[in-house]
């Protein structure tokens, strides 16, 4: 019989049934499985030792065949939800992406006398056995069929049983509503365990889409999020169930950000991104009370300063919401604890908790540690010291298997891409073994020089300061096994699918500002990538590091490292948005809260670890220490003026408090504690400047970016561009590039232009790290400078919103770079009757020349005069007109209407009435498209007087509108400060009676 079946591949007859003629019925091709990755995806034979016990071993020619009776065919598969042709046989099955061999069947049906698979690498029958005692079975665990889940989802799964890992949790996840807890090695498929938790929770809703239950994954990165986006809704949105992703790349914020929630069933999103969205819990609690299943995947970063973050979300949505938990986390020992954690209600909900050893990985990985001496080396001399060990460690390790290479810094992945070229070359010279073939000629000509060096050996770099071209180029030869080994930073860990039979992880410090070692996660990541299922049974892991640290890295892979809480590293921020929420309102309940966390389940078993929470003179149990952190917590909250405490004379466990104006702005715009304290001492006559100063300096920026060695002198010779607005007096640290960079981008310098090339060749992945944290700690600036009635503070804070928001200064002709036809894209002005011959300049440049530079000058232009200024054809002029008139244009009125004095006895009383409405737009032509004019949201009006001393403020919603104000001012010789009401930002009355110095003058600045 020639008809063969890989046993790579699912059995035919588990996939389709055997009850019934499918001769008319077959699969298009079916991809390489996504979920999670391809370890758990060959189990064939799995299945086949489990429901197949009377198979039989054939020898034809040179392969070996497994053959099972017909008679063992099951119930047939509602071939509905596959995808299906008619056709007289079955075609064959590719799967490009993992090199297998194509399947071929002549049909299926219940005269079938037998399923024949070829055994790969068997010699033998007793190989053949041999193979077939996978992990599964040989585990004990009867492996359960796809087929058991309803029809409309099996085809979501690219195989037919699934793995000993998955059938342990099956029963668990899809027939019981207690939480989980799964501690597994990477690639052992707990991806599937999520997907089946979500299938439940479908299943069992009998409501509408948008108001039934509804289910949030979590995961530590953007990056792992958006694959998990990816593929997720390509498998759940043909079912009609949609997924949004919110993160901190995604657009979405607020009532935006809740609206598309509300209109999905799966939410995917970050810690961070979901502590920010819950502060709110109370404007949304109808919606977050449908959150019946919660899905946390990597819940072992816990274990790191990220992880504060994880856990109070965790604990928020057990305390508010009760949802079903499914947690997945790498392999440790003490996951217990998290069960005993996320246990809730009384009598508490149970939890199961499983454990799985590396067995339960299909391509398992060999670890090695490598520990060298430190002889009083910095951290580039060691790193140095490694790169003479590498080579051999390679030789020992790779066998001709592709290998990657993790190193610290971009200079250091070329510095060791050299040196592994040269030995490599040297042993060529010398006629000795290599550890991999000599690489074919290579067509590929790379913009990198020193890439386009290294490459002939075989060895490739890659880290983001390279081109993209050349990164793409390098990943596809990789893949092609064209080259053997990539030397890369930590970026390919995380972004990019490459994985290898040999992982290297070249130290175990990377530089942030100074070195620290790599976090837990980061290395579980690179290791990670080690071993190809669909290559290898195994894969290799190599740490090289300090002889010190030799048994720290042996205890973190094996699975050793003990989970710990990082709470109480970032308590205040998160009391404070417990405060706010109105969880915490006494000692009392924040004692409550905070016995509520892992900390609190980790203090009790772990004192020792905690003992710099307490006073390290005296001897202190865990529950004083425990009460002596909400203590000196609430102290530095109250002493901050983040909360206010109704006496302040003693503390004790009835002592109340409530959050202040400051405390709101800290968790409504989700800022750290650090920064509120410098935005809070800015001084009252800080300008522009200053506050921009204040921005770049928060950790929040400055956490998420580093000062290369390599850009400092770029950066330090932009400063010196005419666009650059504020000079600094040389850059040295990460907030003086931050700094500069805001500015090059508000002042529209090209950072991917050549002469930069110096900023390395993605500048503006840094922007957009700066300018996503940057336009909400200038509202936080605004806010609070209306609580303190700070006029200076308001006024250039609110031009920082609108500056950072457009990314152009709004008094600069870059302004006119928000209308897309005119924006910094590649367009150009060719000579033009305004313009010499053979000269050629951007349309801002032209625009700016002809004493266009404002939004208001161009909307007074004739659409011809456009036109011809930047060499373009009608609409092209009546297109940018239109896009202009859809700007706010505010008419301002100011009328004085009583002037009241007594002799000088009292203050002099000036009634003005101040009013404001929208320009009316003019009626669109015959044959435009103009589209209809969206309403602004929210019109922002402030009233300064000439010294900018602050009067008065509106948030008016709502436009087109027309806004009237009678105003008294009173004039005194001089000012009172103290005797200022307060304005709270989130209450704005109608009339306010203030204080103010010699001048009526007073300033108006609209913000839409």
């Amino acid at each position: 019989m020639e008809e063969e079946l890989y046993d790579e591949l699912l059995l035919e007859d588990d996939v389709f049934g055997g009850r019934g003629d499918y001769s008319q019925l077959c699969f298009e091709d079916i991809g390489p499985p996504s979920s999670p990755s391809p370890p758990s995806r060959v189990y064939a034979q799995n299945f086949a030792n489990e429901s197949f016990p009377n198979h039989h071993i054939s020898n034809s020619g040179e392969s070996f065949y497994i053959s099972y009776p017909p008679t063992m065919h099951r119930t047939p598969v509602d071939a509905s939800s596959m995808q299906y042709r008619s056709s007289g046989s079955l075609p064959s099955y590719r799967n490009q992406e993992y090199d297998l061999p194509p399947v071929r069947h002549s049909y299926i049906s219940q005269n079938t006398p037998a399923l024949l698979t070829p055994i790969s690498n068997a010699k033998s029958a007793a190989d053949v056995r041999r193979n077939h005692s996978s992990f599964g079975s040989a585990q004990g665990v009867k492996l359960v069929p796809v087929s058991g889940l309803p029809g409309i989802y099996r085809g979501m799964f690219k195989f037919g049983v699934f793995n000993a890992m998955q059938s342990s949790c099956y029963q668990t996840v899809m027939h019981t509503n207690e939480n989980m807890v799964i501690s597994s090695p990477t690639g052992s498929g707990k991806t599937v365990i999520f997907e089946l938790a979500i299938i439940k929770l479908l299943m069992e809703s009998v409501s509408d889409l948008k108001t039934g239950p509804k289910c949030v994954y979590m995961a530590p990165t953007k990056a792992l999020c958006t694959e998990r986006f990816n593929d997720w809704n390509s498998k759940f949105l043909p079912v009609g169930i949609k997924c949004c992703q919110l993160t901190g790349d995604t657009a979405l914020t607020g009532k935006d950000a809740w609206n598309e929630a509300k209109n999905s069933t799966i939410i995917i999103t970050t810690p961070e991104k979901w502590d920010s969205l819950t502060r709110n819990w109370q404007d949304n609690g109808d919606f977050l009370s449908h959150m019946t299943l919660f899905l946390v995947d990597e819940v072992h970063i816990l274990h790191e300063s990220r992880g504060a973050t994880l856990e109070v979300c965790i604990s928020r949505m057990k305390t508010r919401a009760h949802p079903r938990f499914v947690l997945l986390s790498a392999t440790v020992p003490n996951i217990e604890d998290i069960a005993s954690w996320i246990r809730h209600g009384d009598p508490p909900d149970s939890t199961q908790v499983f454990k799985f050893d590396e067995s339960f990985r299909a391509c398992r990985i060999t670890r090695h540690v490598y520990g060298y001496p430190r002889k009083q080396q910095n951290e580039f001399q060691f790193l140095s010291t490694l790169d003479g060990h590498l080579f051999s460690v390679l030789q020992k390790h790779v066998q001709s298997k592709p290998v990657v290479i993790f190193c610290p810094t971009r200079k250091s992945v070329t510095t060791t891409a050299e040196k592994i070229a040269t030995s490599y070359m040297k042993l060529t010279e010398q006629k000795q073994n290599l550890p991999w073939r000599l690489p074919p000629r290579i067509d590929v000509t790379f913009q990198d020089v020193k890439l386009q060096a290294v490459v002939k050996s075989g060895v490739a770099i890659h880290h983001a300061g390279l081109n993209l071209d050349d990164r793409k180029a390098v990943e596809e030869l990789f893949a092609k096994k064209k080259i053997n080994v990539i030397v890369s930073t930590s970026t390919l860990a995380v972004g990019v699918n490459m994985p290898a039979h040999t992982v290297v992880i070249h130290g175990t410090k990377q530089w942030a500002g100074s070195w620290v070692e790599y976090n837990d996660l980061d290395i579980i990541q690179m290791i990670g990538r080690a071993g190809r299922p669909q290559f290898d049974k195994e894969g290799v892991a190599i740490i090289l590091c300090e002889s010190t640290l030799e048994a720290k890295y042996n205890s973190l892979i094996s699975g050793q490292t003990i989970l710990e809480s990082c709470l109480h590293q970032n308590l205040i921020e998160h009391f404070t948005s417990e405060i706010c929420l109105g969880t915490i309102s006494d000692i009392r309940t924040a004692k409550t809260w905070l016995r509520n966390s892992f900390l609190f389940q980790r203090l009790q078993r772990n004192p020792s670890h905690y003992s710099s929470l307490g006073d390290k003179t005296m001897e202190e149990t865990w529950q004083e220490r425990l009460d002596q952190l909400v203590t000196n917590s609430i102290l530095t909250l109250n002493k901050a003026e983040l909360i206010s405490m109704q006496d302040n004379s003693r503390i004790d466990d009835a002592s109340s408090f409530s959050i202040t104006d400051y405390g709101e702005i800290m968790t409504r715009y989700y800022i750290r504690f650090s920064t509120m304290r410098m935005i809070k001492a800015l001084p009252e006559d800080a300008g522009l400047k200053s506050l921009l100063e204040t921005i770049c300096q928060s950790e929040e920026i400055t956490d998420g970016l580093r000062l290369r060695a390599e850009e400092k002198k770029a950066y330090n010779d932009l400063r010196n561009e005419n666009d650059i607005r504020f000079q600094t007096k040389k850059v040295e640290k990460t907030c003086d590039k931050v700094f500069i960079l805001v500015q090059a981008v508000l002042g529209g310098i090209s950072l991917s232009s050549k002469e930069w090339k110096g900023l390395g060749s993605q500048p503006h992945l840094d922007s957009t790290v700066v300018f996503r944290h940057a336009v909400r700690i200038a509202k936080a600036i605004v806010d609070a400078g209306l609580v303190r009635r700070c006029g200076s503070h308001v006024k250039y804070g609110m031009e920082l919103v609108r500056s950072l928001t457009a990314r152009a200064w709004e008094d600069r002709p870059v302004v006119l770079k928000q209308i897309p036809q005119i924006g910094d894209k590649s367009y150009k002005a060719g000579p033009s009757l305004y313009m010499p011959p053979y000269r050629s300049e951007t349309f801002l440049q032209v625009l700016a020349e002809n004493d266009i530079a404002t939004i208001a000058v161009l909307r007074l232009q004739k659409p011809h005069r456009i036109e011809a200024l930047l060499n373009r054809k009608p609409p092209f002029g009546r297109d940018i007109i239109s896009i202009v008139q859809d700007f706010p244009d505010y008419i301002l009125g100011i009328d004085e209407e009583a002037v009241t004095s007594d002799g000088g006895r009292n203050p002099v009383v000036a009634t003005i009435n101040i009013s404001i409405s929208l320009q009316p737009i003019a009626s669109p032509s015959a044959g435009s498209k103009k589209k209809k004019r969206k309403g602004l949201g929210m019109t922002s009006i402030l009233v300064l007087t000439s010294d900018s001393h602050f009067e008065d403020f509106r948030r008016i919603p709502q436009v087109p509108f027309f806004f009237s104000c009678r105003r008294s001012l009173l004039f005194f010789t001089e000012r009172s400060p103290s005797s200022l009401p307060r304005c709270s930002p989130s209450r704005y009355p109608l009339l306010n009676r203030v204080k103010v110095s010699s001048s009526m003058s007073t300033q108006i600045i609209s913000q839409g």
